[in-house]
Parts: structure tokens; C-alpha cells; sequence
């Protein structure tokens, strides 16, 4: 009875081995599940085969025999969209050639041992993604150059061709984000009113799986004239900061924060000296005495700024000098 008992305990595990290497599936190595190409592209359904196989059978996303491989013949099923267009690689990849739209979609391989193996079929599904490369990425403008807090501000981002594709803005390399001012959407950007911390190169990234485009357009925003300044050089040794000794030269320029650059011209008394950032008096006479006035304009804002500074001449006494200006 005992031996009876072992001699069934055997057999039962050999069964139990047997089952479980009959029952094993044949490898079948994939290399990426989801495959992104472009229409026009020649594509790859990438797997490898590990073993002796007896056949490759690959089908369609409609479910219908593309071709198949057995021992070592091909047969490649004629009258399909694939004809002309498809191979059977060494290693059982799929290649698809000038890949289209409508080849999109989920495909089988099945893969049969050989029977020595005792090994069982395999299938696995891998999916094709078709995509059109993004083409023709272009921004307008509104216009290149605004008047701070006068004007508004729109971008459009437009392209000629292209599926599946995602939209970024960019301003100067970092991504754009709504605020107050800033309305962003995945074809258009609008501010409003502009700010001088929006001029910049404004770029629209045009991406999908397989390519991307991109166009960047400049905006300048018009600002100023403020901050006006008027930087003195004359000879240190006066009472005063106003004060010039008579003989000598003065140097006066004026500047201001402004864009474009603002166009200068200088009055002395309301009379008109010279245009240009600098007046210069190699030897100050006494009616060199006044006021000089700076006046400062930005031609595309409108905008005028004055500024004024006193030259007092005096003799070597400390008395006003006399004579003739020049």
C-alpha cells in the first residue's frame, strides 16, 4: 500500500511538470507597446522571437492577416492596403513602409514554436500611432511696437500642417502664463494694456510625438522720455556748483530713459542752442549766465520732457563778468 501511495505521489509531480512546461508560452520580446511615426515615414512594430519558431502571423487593426512567415516561406496577402508597402524582418518586426493615416491602429503578432519545444502560441498587440509633422509654424503680430499703457498687444500662432500637435508660448525662453494683463490660449496672446516688461522675443512652440516647429517674433515697447538728467563738467574750483568762472569751458549733456531715444534740443533763455545731447561752451562770457534748458522727445510715444540747470559766470572776484555770448 505504501508503495502503492509513493509510485502515485511520482507521477503526480511528472504530470505537475509536464503541465507546466506544456503550458509555457513561447517568448515573444516587445520593444515599445505604442510606436509614433509620421505619415510618408517608414515604421517599425519592433519585436524579437527567442527560440526555433515554426510561424509569424501578423495582423491588422481590423483584425485581417497582413502576412505571415511559416518555417521559412513568406506569404505576403496580396490586394491589401499593406501590398508593396510591408516586410517581415529576421527577427519578426513588422515593417511598414511610407506609413499613412489610416494604417493607425492596433496590431498582433502571433507566434507559433515549434512543436519539439513544448512550448504554446504567443500573440501580442502593439499600437501604431500616424501622425503629420508639424510644418509651417508662423506668429503675427498686431504690431512690432506698442506705446506703453496706450496700446494692446495680440500674437497668433498659426501652421500649415500637422495632427495630434500641442501648443507652448514662450517669452525670451520662458513659458508665458495668465495674469492681469496676459491672456494666454494655445493659438493666441493677448496683453493688455502693454507694459515695458513685455517687450521681447515671443516664440510659439508647435510640437507633436514625432516633430515640432517653431517661430518667434520681436515686440519693442515705446516708452519715456523720463528721468531726465542733465550731467555738468566744469572746472571744480567755485563757490558754488551753479558757478563758472568767466574764460572757462562748460560741458553740459542730457539724457533720459527712453525707447527709442528721445531727441534732444537745448534753449538758453528760450533761445534755441543746438539739437543733440551735448551743449558745449569752450569759454563762457558773462552772458553765458542762465538757465539751459534740456528739452527731451520720444517721436513714437508723443511724449516731451524739460529739465533745466543754472550757469552762473563769474570774474575772478566772484563778480559777475560781462561780455558778449556766444
Amino acid at each position: 500500500m505504501g508503495w502503492a501511495l509513493g509510485q502515485c505521489l511520482v507521477w503526480l509531480l511528472i504530470a505537475a511538470q509536464c503541465v507546466c512546461v506544456w503550458g509555457q508560452q513561447v517568448e515573444v520580446i516587445v520593444g515599445d507597446r505604442v510606436v509614433n511615426t509620421g505619415t510618408g515615414w517608414n515604421s517599425t512594430l519592433a519585436v524579437a522571437t527567442v527560440g526555433p519558431i515554426h510561424s509569424v502571423e501578423w495582423t491588422d487593426p481590423a483584425g485581417n492577416n497582413i502576412l505571415n512567415r511559416i518555417q521559412d516561406t513568406l506569404f505576403i496577402k496580396p490586394g491589401t492596403a499593406y501590398s508593396g508597402r510591408v516586410a517581415l524582418l529576421t527577427n519578426g518586426s513588422l515593417a511598414i513602409s511610407s506609413t499613412r493615416r489610416s494604417d493607425q491602429g492596433t496590431y498582433t503578432v502571433k507566434v507559433d514554436p515549434l512543436a519539439s519545444t513544448a512550448l504554446t502560441s504567443n500573440s501580442v498587440t502593439l499600437s501604431l500611432m500616424v501622425h503629420d509633422p508639424v510644418e509651417g509654424v508662423s506668429v503675427s503680430v498686431s504690431m512690432a511696437g506698442v506705446r506703453e499703457g496706450m496700446d494692446s498687444l495680440t500674437l497668433r500662432c498659426s501652421l500649415l500642417s500637422g495632427s495630434g500637435f500641442t501648443y507652448t508660448w514662450l517669452k525670451s525662453g520662458s513659458a508665458l502664463v495668465n495674469s492681469s494683463r496676459l491672456t494666454v490660449t494655445p493659438t493666441l496672446v493677448s496683453i493688455s494694456p502693454v507694459d515695458r516688461t513685455d517687450a521681447g522675443n515671443y516664440t510659439c512652440r508647435v510640437s507633436n510625438p514625432v516633430s515640432a516647429g517653431q517661430d518667434t517674433q520681436a515686440v519693442i515697447v515705446y516708452y519715456g522720455p523720463e528721468s531726465l538728467t542733465i550731467a555738468r563738467v566744469t572746472p571744480s574750483d567755485c563757490v558754488t556748483s551753479d558757478q563758472v568762472a568767466i574764460g572757462q569751458p562748460v560741458r553740459l549733456t542730457c539724457g533720459a530713459v527712453s525707447v527709442p531715444p528721445a531727441t534732444y534740443t537745448w534753449t538758453l533763455r528760450g533761445r534755441a542752442l543746438v539739437q543733440g545731447t551735448t551743449v558745449t561752451i569752450p569759454l563762457l562770457m558773462a552772458n553765458g549766465s542762465g538757465s539751459y534748458t534740456c528739452r527731451a522727445v520720444n517721436g513714437q510715444t508723443g511724449v516731451e520732457r524739460n529739465v533745466t540747470t543754472l550757469v552762473t559766470a563769474v570774474g575772478e572776484t566772484g563778480e559777475r563778468g560781462r561780455g558778449k555770448a556766444t
